[in-house]
């Protein structure tokens, strides 16, 4: 099998035997990290992973669904359930979820070409939050280095003012004004601060 991520698979395991069917069908994917449903959480929060996948016997979809959708939110999710019903997939894919495999479509095959297009999707999804960041810190250096330029003038004049103190009120007459300046702009630009 071809590894495929550098980040692990959370499995999610409720003492669903279809749990160890992903795990040996998975092997060689991905490091996989199980867990169970309670702590599921906590360890998305402290990790990033690949694709998450929820093993359950029976999907309770009342108590499911809103965590579906919080694990949608952090990476691919695929819900596996060896109760077989149409209904599954839909369920999960409302949620927010990848993809669902239910009942008889559980095969290793199966399971290889879920977890496959959950991880390529979710490794997908992961690069471009990560540009996002990236884009996201260089404006803030952009505004932050156009917010120190327009302060420059001020902060020159005070540091004269006190260095004269002849000068001084006028000195921070002129400075107030370039702050005020400043402050308006920013106002302007959407920047209040």
């Amino acid at each position: 099998m071809t590894h495929i991520s550098q980040r692990p698979l959370l499995l999610i395991d409720e003492h669903c035997p279809t749990a160890d069917l992903v795990a040996e069908s998975t092997r060689g994917m991905a490091s996989i990290v199980r867990c169970r449903l309670s702590v599921a959480r906590a360890f998305i929060q402290h990790d990033s992973y690949a694709a998450i996948l929820v093993a359950v016997p029976d999907p309770d979809w009342l108590s499911l669904a809103p965590l579906i959708g919080d694990f949608a939110a952090e990476a691919s999710t695929v819900v596996l359930s060896a109760e077989p019903g149409s209904d599954v997939a839909l369920h999960v894919v409302r949620q927010g979820g990848q993809d669902a495999l239910a009942g008889d479509e559980l095969t290793p095959d199966a399971i290889r070409r879920v977890v496959s297009c959950a991880v390529v999707r979710g490794d997908e999804v992961h690069a471009m939050r990560i540009r996002a960041r990236g884009e996201k810190r260089a404006a803030v250096r952009i505004v932050a280095s156009v917010i120190r330029d327009a302060l420059q003038p001020a902060m020159t004049t005070l540091a004269r003012a006190l260095d004269n103190p002849s000068q001084q009120h006028a000195a921070n007459r002129e400075a107030l004004g370039t702050l005020q300046e400043v402050m308006m702009d920013l106002d302007e630009a959407g920047l209040a601060i």
